[in-house]
């Protein structure tokens, strides 16, 4: 990986609701992309769609080729398959002083014991969690929460910043999955207290929408964050 105006290859595994968008704003911002997902049909739409990018077949393919590799993945399991499954694992083909980027629905204990396995193959592994839901996915407004060595999350900070506009570092290798599940948590506990408040003032013979234009209008809209 080099600066100046060269643009690394990216891979990118999972392209589902989020990780399409993402994707295809890397593509969008001339980094050579190759996408791989498990369903043969998701990587040859996103093919027809973005006709930059390339597909792959397997994880493994990703890691001949490509220099920086973001999972997006529905949990753990499936991150360890993929980087470590004895067919055709992301790892074994990772050149050294590649980065591997998670940005899956992992767990955070779980990601501090990948980083070591990951270390002795020569590659950096950081984990990037991001909060904003489709519509910033789309944008390129996502919050990134990122988890890591500082001068590993530098080295690739520019990739970051075309999925977001927001990088708060959070710490140490799995920092960035546990900052995610706590405002997630912030997030449904607001939830609650206004479906309470909500229930509350129907029962008191308001009207719902008026209880509604009234937390909207004042404090209350801002004590009750929406969901990522």
């Amino acid at each position: 990986m080099t600066s100046g105006d060269w643009k690394y290859p990216v891979g990118f595994i999972g392209i589902g609701k989020m990780g399409f968008p993402m994707a295809s704003r890397i593509a969008a911002h001339g980094y050579p992309l190759y996408v791989h997902d498990i369903s043969e049909a998701a990587r040859a739409a996103f093919c027809s769609r973005i006709p930059a990018a390339r597909e792959a077949k397997t994880p493994a393919a990703i890691g001949r080729c490509c220099e920086v590799a973001i999972l997006m993945l529905p949990d753990s399991e499936t991150v360890k398959q993929a980087l470590f499954g004895e067919k055709d694992g992301l790892a074994a083909h990772l050149p050294r002083g590649a980065v591997v980027i998670d940005i899956s629905s992992s767990d955070p204990s779980l990601m501090r014991g990948i980083g070591p396995r990951l270390k002795q193959a020569g590659v950096d592994f950081i984990d990037a969690q991001v909060s904003g839901g489709l519509k910033r996915a789309n944008d390129g407004t996502l919050a990134i929460m990122a988890g890591g060595d500082s001068a590993v999350i530098a080295r690739v900070k520019p990739l970051l910043a075309i999925m977001g506009n927001s990088l708060i570092e959070t710490g140490a290798l799995g920092s960035g999955h546990a900052m995610k599940a706590l405002n997630n948590y912030v997030s449904a506990a607001g939830l609650l207290a206004a479906c309470e408040a909500l229930k509350a003032g129907v029962d008191f013979g308001i009207a719902p929408e008026t209880v509604i234009a009234v937390l909207d209008a004042s404090t209350g809209k801002k004590t009750a964050p929406k969901t990522s």
